[in-house]
């Protein structure tokens, strides 16, 4: 089926005709001027021009016909008006310039094609990882449920248990149940067109070019994520209190994954290893950003966690790993212990304009 010409191959074409009308408008001046005029330097700007294009063979072609242009300019133009030991070194000067432009067009053509590439591996690696993370999550949902339904057959088959034994089963399978409602977010943001963002504004996210940011509900994916964690939450005694601001209601351009294990992981800590009472969650734009601030109340005894360093009481590596997380989506988080009756983590991440679609023709 034929169409309209690709936008990159329609402005391949308009840069040779314009290439072309360059060369023969600076040969016709270089022509009309006298020797020792130097206007034929200018034939250096096409070819320079050419490093935009994808092809050498333009870059060669307009040297070319620049060099021809010159040399015909040079014997059969006006005659020159200064004395030799002026026009000469102006010709030889000008002509010097020529490939040194072919050089420098050349060298930047080259190092711009080895970027394009190196972003083309960056997006095909990316699609790859992502297709592998969506592959991991649908394994694993089959043994979470199934340790679901094996908690729950336990619990009603064993009937009467201490108490501590039925709170260990009824942890686990409270655990279970958020680690599934994570899976699920997880396939759903891989399932969905959008990339799980919905039809926010317009639906205008990451697809093949790779980019994940895309148009999310921030306020409704927050929601989404606290609310797996609901149940644990009031069965430990830590119930979470969610506060979303007006402004996060609508379309922002935002890593959903980057977001959506964050704030898992300091949700998580605080369920872990807080002291029972309330968790406050705040969430709210700040100055162009995401800002989500966890608030509980205060390391448990013998948690561990008063600098956020101890690894072996399970939050060293959960935290660091998060902040490495954000770090590469351009974010920070940040942990303030205070005097033993507040701990409070904030989350800040970049909001950024999504992809703009391409119309289909």
């Amino acid at each position: 089926m034929t169409g309209p010409l690709p936008e990159r191959a329609r402005g391949q074409s308009a840069l040779w005709a314009l290439n072309g009308v360059l060369v023969v408008g600076i040969v016709v001046l270089d022509w009309l001027t006298p020797a020792g005029v130097v206007v034929g330097i200018l034939l250096g700007v096409p070819i320079i021009a050419t490093a935009a294009s994808d092809a050498p063979r333009l870059t060669w072609a307009t040297f070319a016909a620049a060099i021809v242009g010159f040399l015909v300019a040079a014997l059969y133009g006006r005659a020159p008006i200064s004395p030799e030991e002026v026009w000469i070194p102006n010709r030889i000067f000008a002509l010097l310039t020529l490939p040194a432009s072919l050089a420098l067009a050349l060298h930047v053509q080259r190092r711009r094609r080895d970027a394009e590439r190196a972003r083309d591996e960056a997006q095909a690696a990316s699609e790859i990882n992502r297709l592998l993370v969506s592959l991991l999550a649908h394994d694993l949902r089959a043994p979470l449920a199934m340790g679901i339904q094996a908690v729950d057959y336990a619990r009603g088959v064993i009937g009467a248990v201490p108490a501590e034994q039925d709170d260990l089963l009824g942890d686990v399978h409270l655990r279970l149940r958020r680690n599934l409602a994570s899976i699920d977010g997880l396939l759903r943001f891989f399932r969905e067109p959008s990339g799980g963002a919905g039809d926010v504004g317009g639906g205008d996210v990451d697809g093949a070019d790779g980019d994940p940011v895309g148009v999310v509900d921030v306020g409704g994916e927050l929601e989404r994520e606290i609310e797996a964690f609901g149940s644990e939450a009031s069965a430990l005694g830590k119930p979470i209190r969610l506060v979303v601001g007006e402004d996060l209601r609508a379309g922002h351009g935002i890593d959903l994954l980057v977001f959506r294990q964050a704030v898992g992981i300091l949700v998580d800590n605080a369920l872990r290893h807080a002291r029972p009472g309330p968790i406050d969650v705040d969430a709210r734009t700040d100055h162009g950003a995401l800002r989500v601030t966890v608030t509980d109340g205060g390391p448990a005894l013998g948690s561990g966690i008063g600098d956020f360093d101890a690894a072996s009481h399970g939050a060293g590596v959960g935290l660091a790993l998060c902040r490495a997380l954000v770090a590469q989506a351009g974010g920070t988080v940040d942990v303030t212990v205070g005097d033993g009756t507040k701990t409070r983590a904030a989350l800040v991440l970049p909001l950024r304009e999504p992809p703009t679609p391409t119309p289909t023709p």
